[in-house]
C-alpha cells in the first residue's frame, strides 16, 4: 500500500468513527446519557474524604488552590471539597461548548442564558463549568467545576500594563515588584 492510500484509508476510518459518535450522541434519549458519551470521566466515582482531616478548605479555584498548596507545603494533610466536576484536558475531543452555541455543559443547573448578543437561549440542565446569577447591573460570575474561578478567566493569565495596574491599585501595591518577582512566579508554577 502507497504512503498517501495509507493516510487516506486512516483518514476514512477516522471520520467514520466521528460520524458514529456524533450520531450516538446525537440519539441519545436524555442530556445526562448525551455527556456521558461526550465526557465520560465526569461519571467517574469520586473518591470519599476522610472521616477527619485537620484542615477542609472549601473550593478549588484561586484562592482555595492557592491555601490547599501552602497546607500542604507545611505538611498540613488538607481535604479540598468542590461542588462541581474535574473537567478533563483534551486537544482531540470536544469537552467544553462554545460561546454562541452552549450546552448543559456551560452552565451550572441552568436551561437558559442571556448570551454575548443579548438574546437568551435553551439548553439542557447540567451540572456545567459555569455557575452565573444575574443583578440587575451587572451579572456575577463562578466556577462551578476543579479549578473555580480560573476557568472563568479560561485559563488565561494577562499581566497588565503599569498604566492600568496604577489606575485601579495607585501606590498600594507596587507594580514593579508585581512584574518582577509574583508575575514571573506565578507563570513559572502554572506552567505558562
Amino acid at each position: 500500500m502507497k504512503r498517501r492510500d495509507f493516510f487516506k484509508a486512516g483518514a476514512a476510518v477516522g471520520a467514520a468513527g466521528a460520524l458514529a459518535s456524533a450520531s450516538q450522541i446525537a440519539a441519545a434519549a436524555t442530556p445526562e446519557e448525551k455527556y456521558r458519551l461526550q465526557v465520560p470521566e465526569l461519571f467517574n466515582p469520586v473518591s470519599r474524604p476522610p472521616a477527619y482531616t485537620p484542615a477542609i478548605v472549601i473550593g478549588s479555584g484561586f484562592g482555595g488552590a492557592i491555601s490547599s498548596y501552602r497546607l500542604a507545603q507545611a505538611g498540613i494533610q488538607t481535604t479540598v471539597l468542590e461542588r462541581g466536576c474535574r473537567w478533563p484536558i483534551d486537544p482531540w475531543r470536544k469537552i467544553h461548548p462554545n460561546d454562541f452555541f452552549p450546552d448543559g455543559r456551560a452552565y451550572w443547573h441552568r436551561t437558559s442564558a442571556k448570551m454575548l448578543t443579548g438574546l437568551t437561549t435553551s439548553f439542557d440542565k447540567f451540572g456545567g463549568l459555569l455557575d452565573v446569577t444575574e443583578y440587575e447591573n451587572i451579572d456575577v460570575w463562578r466556577g462551578a467545576c476543579v479549578g473555580g474561578g480560573s476557568k472563568v478567566f479560561t485559563g488565561v493569565m494577562i499581566e497588565p500594563e503599569r498604566q492600568y495596574f496604577e489606575a485601579i491599585f495607585g501606590n498600594v501595591v507596587n507594580y514593579e515588584e508585581m512584574r518582577n518577582v509574583y508575575y514571573p512566579r506565578v507563570r513559572e508554577m502554572l506552567r505558562l
